[in-house]
């Protein structure tokens, strides 16, 4: 389309706010900024497509840089906040306008333009609700404002004007009144009347940045009027993985299966020490079936409903119960045997899994490409113990036979927790997606109570 007069003027007009020699030039490096001022938002690798990649220090006049305006607004389309939101939709498995933190962060640390961990903290910062997720179209609301703001107060730092009069960028949670859909103050006019964020300031944007990174302090000329970030390792966008998710899942895992454990142990303690809850536990077996029952429904809810050990607080009412559940059972095995064999048996019990533990963190062996495997034996476990139980009312109770069932059993629950283990810590083929902590959680759980189980049997004798 045909340029008017009046645009050609803002360009060009826009084009010497960055001239800092006054000369009708710019240094390569600040193509992008001026870009960015004139509403294009380019990304750093249209900017490398110019040709001044290599020599960032190379002064451009505007005849040179308006072909590259061209190039860039023909070849571009800028999405809208429809667009914006379609896109975060894709990730919406609820369709309910949430979308988890620890998802987003993968979104943004893996998709299109890499940010890093700083960068990405910015911009969630006072976003996340109480149970870990991020109203999407707010934070999208959020975005632009801040890359609109932050382009128009670039242009009046270069012509050394004060910032735009429509308020600083939003509070980020700061509690601060506000009367647009962005949330910016309306009660701002002459400058700012409250500070910016912490880490604000005006050097290009951190996650859309151009030659920027070419460019040290030293490297810059003096009159320039805006920093430029150092190169440091801060601000490449690859320098952020998905260790930090990862090691605050693993976190997350450990915390409930701790508490889980608590648990499990106080109610052991419960039924073994105070005789009164003993011995009723041992003459109503009735509701030990009910337990068990409950605990078949509740396990398979789990397992089989990713929207409920999903969704917040289902998916903690839920573990909440099967706990408490399993906890009633194991307790009730735990006040057969004597209190020595139980307390022997759950101080082996911690010592095994530790060891394990360490084991499936430290191997190169990767147990996650071992489902197939761990079926078969679980089936030859399954098929064995009904083999056991008619040998046991043919013959009468045979404690090596026991022995033998107990051992294969404690192998295979210590294989399963390489195994759950090696998923929940990451690094191999296959591992948990952030989201399912309580999955983790709930298969480490049954891996450890279930070794208890199996160990109570063997030192109790029958």
């Amino acid at each position: 389309a045909k340029v008017s007069e009046d645009e050609m003027s803002d360009y060009h007009e826009t084009f010497t706010l960055f001239d800092t020699r006054g000369d009708g030039k710019i240094f390569a490096y600040q193509i992008g900024d001026v870009l960015r001022a004139l509403n294009q938002n380019p990304t750093e690798q249209e900017i490398r497509k110019c040709g001044f990649s290599q020599n960032p220090d190379a002064r451009i006049s505007f005849e040179t840089f308006y072909p590259i305006l061209q190039t860039i607004s023909k070849n571009r389309i800028l999405p809208t906040m429809d667009d914006f939101i379609e896109g975060f939709r894709v990730f919406d498995k609820d369709q309910n306008g949430t979308i988890g933190c620890a998802e987003l962060r993968h979104i943004l640390t893996s998709l299109g333009e890499k940010l890093t961990e700083d960068e990405v903290d910015q911009l969630v910062a006072g976003q996340e609700d109480g149970q870990g997720n991020i109203q999407y179209e707010e934070f999208i609301k959020v975005v632009m404002n801040v890359v609109h703001y932050r382009s128009r107060l670039a242009m009046a730092s270069y012509n050394q004007q004060p910032p735009p009069v429509d308020g600083a960028p939003p509070p980020y949670g700061y509690g601060v009144p506000a009367n647009n859909q962005y949330g910016v103050p309306a009660n701002n006019q002459g400058g700012y009347s409250q500070p910016p964020p912490p880490g604000f300031n005006i050097q290009s944007d951190p996650y859309n940045h151009g030659y920027d990174q070419f460019k040290t302090d030293s490297q810059h000329d003096p009159e320039a009027a805006v920093a430029v970030p150092k190169a440091t390792d801060d601000w490449n966008a690859g320098s952020f993985s998905d260790k930090t998710i990862r090691r605050r899942f693993i976190l997350k895992v450990y915390a409930i299966l701790c508490a889980q454990l608590l648990v499990t142990f106080g109610t052991i303690c419960l039924f073994i020490f105070v005789k009164p809850i003993k011995l009723w536990v041992q003459n109503n077996l009735w509701f030990y079936i009910c337990a068990y029952v409950l605990f078949l429904v509740l396990y398979l809810t789990l397992i089989c409903c990713p929207n409920v050990r999903r969704k917040y607080p289902n998916n903690f009412i839920c573990l909440g119960l099967f706990t408490l559940v399993f906890s009633y059972m194991t307790g009730t095995i735990s006040s057969f045997h004597s209190t020595e064999i139980v307390l022997i048996a759950a101080g082996i019990t911690a010592a095994i899994c530790l060891a394990i533990s360490l084991f499936a963190v430290q191997t190169k062996i990767d147990f996650t490409l071992c489902s197939g495997l761990l079926f078969v034996l679980v089936m030859a476990l399954f098929f064995f113990g009904w083999s056991c139980l008619i040998v046991y009312y043919a013959l009468g109770y045979n404690y090596i036979l026991q022995c033998v069932y107990g051992g294969l059993a404690a192998l295979v629950f210590g294989l399963f927790l390489i195994y759950d283990t090696q998923h929940i810590v990451g690094g191999r083929k296959y591992e948990l997606s952030p989201e399912e902590y309580i999955y983790g959680a709930l298969q480490l759980y049954l891996d450890i109570v279930n070794l208890f189980i199996i160990l109570l049997g063997l030192m109790g004798k029958k």
